[in-house]
């Protein structure tokens, strides 16, 4: 946070592009990347990720402005970000929504939790009600992770039943075939 006469309070955001890292943050290199955070008028994009970080941050705070600076070896810019009344009604109203549809309800009932989520991730490789999954030979229902082992059996596995909350990142082996 800052204070100034001029702009009142501010929040203040800084990045240091690792990518341009001894490159000035305004050379035409960097504002040409349609990956970097500034345009050509050296403003942050209204569709780049630091743009909704910067406006959930000036909601947060409470303040009207966020000075956002992008730091390199060779330089610095400095950015003033107004408050983006739309785009935060927006937000916040996705997060009402999010709030009362999935988040008082899971607390309230632990359906995730207890894998009974009501998700349906039903096997396509086969409709029949019947077969057994996991290593607890229940049928399918509820959460359910897949081995990446193509071999293995029984292939589809509860949450639950391997101890798992949420999906991991990359591949994913049942206890059998993780040995």
């Amino acid at each position: 946070m800052k204070q100034c006469s001029c702009h009142g309070r501010s929040v203040i955001e800084i990045k240091c592009p690792y990518k341009y890292r001894d490159t000035h943050p305004a050379a035409d290199v960097c504002l040409s990347d349609p990956y970097y955070c500034l345009d050509k008028d050296c403003t942050l994009k209204t569709g780049h990720r630091y743009y909704t970080q910067v406006q959930t941050h000036i909601l947060a705070t409470g303040v009207s402005t966020c000075d956002f600076v992008v730091w390199t070896n060779a330089g610095m810019v400095v950015v003033n970000v107004p408050r983006d009344h739309s785009l935060l009604n927006v937000m916040l109203s996705t997060c009402v929504q999010f709030v009362k549809s999935s988040l008082i309800p899971e607390i309230l009932t632990h359906k995730l939790q207890s894998g009974d989520s009501g998700i349906d991730l039903t096997l396509q490789e086969d409709d029949d009600p019947n077969r057994r999954y996991c290593t607890c030979q229940k049928p399918a229902y509820g959460r359910m992770i897949r081995c990446d082992n193509n071999e293995c059996e029984p292939k589809w596995f509860h949450y639950k039943c391997v101890g798992m909350k949420r999906k991991p990142r990359g591949l994913w082996f049942c206890p059998s075939c993780e040995c």
